[in-house]
């Protein structure tokens, strides 16, 4: 008699590498780096530096993960004088364990008293390229307790939403397109001035949490299929 015995490996996910980003510059020199290299999608990345305005002028930049967390004010922005557009993108689609906080897709990461970012999405020079952020897996945006994430990028991502986890606000000024499901575990979800997400199909608010949209320039309509749970 012969027993096979078979070992199923359930799968978890991989665990991203840290790297540190500590220049007040462009984020798609590898100079700019503490590797040396210029993050792709395993690369979970810490903002360093004490006051940071980075840019990534007219060029992408993709890695993992993007956290601050070192009390200071930061920002990103496209500051091309052309037409010339560029686009942050973050996320694995294999899903990953965030390096800088053992968090798994922990996207966004914003902790420490005094830190926040801000992620422009017009372009803040003279030209007319803008700055794009696009999700490439889902995950999470944790923004902690009294701190504040500002995004008015255009953030994409087909059938890719995120999760708000952290007890602050997260603010959205753009006309998103991202068109997964967006969930509001913790803290606050903010539409500010022209903030859109109509092509997510269902937002999620838990107990506790808050969607705020006292601040649209028009009222809140759900467009056709659009669910609002709590």
């Amino acid at each position: 008699l012969v027993v096979l015995i078979v070992f199923v490996m359930v799968g978890s996910a991989s665990a991203g590498t840290a790297d540190s980003f500590s220049q007040n510059a462009a984020m798609n020199t590898a100079g700019n780096y503490s590797s040396g290299v210029v993050p792709n999608n395993t690369k979970d990345v810490q903002i360093t530096s004490s006051t940071a305005a980075d840019t990534l002028t007219g060029v992408s930049a993709t890695m993992e993960s993007l956290t601050v967390k070192n009390g200071s004010a930061h920002s990103i922005a496209n500051k091309t004088t052309t037409t010339t557009s560029g686009t942050l993108t973050l996320g694995n689609s294999l899903g990953f364990n965030n390096a800088q906080n053992s968090v798994d897709n922990d996207l966004l990461v914003l902790s420490t008293a005094g830190s926040s970012l801000t992620i422009f999405g017009p372009n803040q020079s003279s030209g007319s390229g803008v700055l794009n952020l696009a999700l490439a897996s889902p995950g999470n945006f944790n923004v902690g307790s009294g701190l504040t994430l500002t995004i008015s990028s255009v953030i994409s991502g087909s059938s890719i939403g995120f999760t708000n986890t952290g007890s602050g606000t997260v603010t959205l000024q753009g006309a998103n397109t991202l068109s997964g499901n967006v969930v509001i575990n913790a803290g606050t979800l903010k539409l500010d001035a022209g903030g859109t997400i109509v092509s997510v199909p269902n937002i999620t608010v838990a107990g506790g949490a808050t969607f705020d949209v006292s601040t649209l320039t028009t009222a809140l309509t759900l467009a056709s299929g659009q669910n609002l749970k709590a």
